[in-house]
């Protein structure tokens, strides 16, 4: 018999507390980073599915503790993440990763050479943020 992670009840029951938490508790919700059933064929394999898990988590919480206290460290009360340049207090990290989402870089190659790169063109906002986060431009650039 497979294990699998998640949770054990039907899809369509949800705990008796559900809507206590969904109410007064938003954060508990299920979000972006929700585990969701997985069947692994070991042990070492389910140890890794967790350890990137927690990584991400980790990751998550670092880019929007890091933001948050560089906003509030540059005295930037709002940041207009969401769409239509809605301002907003308290960003999360999955709208900032969402904001790099179509942020490409290309190398033009001619026999296996790179004849020409084209660079991305970051937006004033882009800019703002990689700023905040402590990010040097040079990672978008060849130099």
């Amino acid at each position: 018999m497979r294990m699998g992670l998640g949770s054990c009840h039907c899809a369509q029951e949800e705990p008796a507390d559900h809507w206590f938490r969904k109410t007064n508790f938003p954060g508990l919700t299920p979000d972006p980073l929700q585990v969701t059933p997985a069947y692994l064929h070991s042990v070492s394999r389910l140890e890794a599915l967790l350890f990137l898990e927690y990584l991400a988590v980790t990751v998550h919480a670092l880019v929007e503790r890091e933001l948050r206290k560089k906003m509030k460290d540059n005295h930037v009360n709002e940041i207009p993440v969401y769409p239509e340049a809605r301002e907003c207090r308290a960003p999360t990290a999955e709208r900032v990763f969402n904001i790099f989402e179509h942020v490409q870089r290309h190398d033009l190659l001619a026999n296996g050479r790179r004849i020409r790169t084209f660079q991305p063109q970051l937006t004033k906002l882009q800019l703002e943020l990689l700023e905040l986060l402590g990010v040097s431009l040079l990672s978008y650039t060849d130099c």
